[in-house]
């Protein structure tokens, strides 16, 4: 990546990801690359936006699931657990960083803004 010129780095939403994004975030920094994922958890740790469901309600929906199991249902009858509302998380702080302009629309429309 530091070789060719991004216009974007988009970051898989997951655990060893969450890990690493603040690493990855001060890489984008320096290279002023905007840096997107589907977790508010990676755009709190310096990307510049995340849009996703939220890793709580997400983790409460598969604990209920595996309460059932654990009481006796049967995990092939329960049904598939979707997120029932997708979040936005912007960051200004990320976006001053590298340079850019969120449109005061994104920013009000957010559920999130990190200034």
């Amino acid at each position: 990546m530091a070789q060719k010129p991004l216009r974007g780095l988009v970051v898989f939403p997951d655990a060893t990801m969450t890990r690493l994004a603040p690493e990855m975030a001060a890489f984008a920094v320096r290279r002023r690359i905007p840096m997107i994922s589907g977790w508010a958890e990676i755009a709190r740790s310096g990307a510049l936006a995340s849009y996703g469901a939220d890793l709580n309600e997400a983790y409460a929906r598969v604990g209920g699931q595996v309460a059932r199991i654990l009481d006796g249902a049967d995990p092939s009858l329960l049904p598939v657990e979707h997120p029932m509302r997708i979040y936005t998380t912007v960051s200004l702080k990320a976006a001053a960083a590298i340079g850019l302009t969120v449109p005061a629309t994104d920013v009000a429309r957010a559920d999130e803004v990190i200034r």
